[in-house]
């Protein structure tokens, strides 16, 4: 049986990102104070270095990388980048984003100050971001991992694309039940 490949998803609304802020974060190497922590604590993420919410590796590094355990499995549909503003920001030009162990996004152009919302379509429990090649920093001032329901091309076979559809379908409805559980079974503020 010939192989089918699949129809060339795209993310669409409505996005909601995961809540990053007690997840564990870590990185290739830190410098200049700029823990991995960073880009996902802060609420008002800034470019500007010295707000406290960018992260920073060595520039010393082979292929330096960042990344966040999401602390279960989830499908992901884009990863929101703020790169730094205050200075240096063409050395995160070129960078790849990986959901799990899968490449979804690579060589990712970014201004100095943008804040880029990178079409990502996977599912895993991890977000990496990493940068090819050795001699510079990686930094990052907010990195957001969004969910959302997706979009599929109508493929030829329809059948497939039904499948596809059920599956990414189920995979929301379980993010979805998730997130809902979690927020029942939470204590009450104090």
């Amino acid at each position: 049986i010939a192989s089918i490949p699949p129809p060339s998803p795209t993310s669409c609304s409505p996005t909601h990102g995961l809540d990053l802020s007690s997840a564990t974060a870590t990185q290739s190497s830190t410098d200049h104070g700029g823990v991995p922590s960073r880009p996902i604590a802060s609420a008002n993420p800034s470019s500007y270095y010295y707000s406290g919410t960018c992260s920073h590796t060595s520039g010393t590094d082979d292929s330096p990388w960042w990344s966040v355990d999401l602390g279960d499995s989830y499908a992901v549909s884009k990863v929101r980048v703020l790169n730094r503003g205050d200075c240096c920001g063409e050395l995160l030009n070129g960078f790849s984003v990986l959901v799990g162990d899968v490449v979804c996004a690579s060589d990712v152009q970014i201004s100095q100050g943008e804040s880029k919302d990178v079409a990502c379509v996977g599912t895993g429990s991890s977000v990496t971001i990493s940068l090819p090649g050795s001699g510079t920093a990686l930094t990052l001032c907010e990195v957001k991992v969004l969910q959302g329901l997706y979009l599929l091309q109508q493929h030829p076979h329809r059948h497939h694309t039904h499948f596809i559809l059920h599956r990414l379908a189920a995979a929301h409805a379980a993010a979805q039940h998730a997130s809902t559980s979690a927020a029942v079974s939470a204590p009450p503020a104090v």
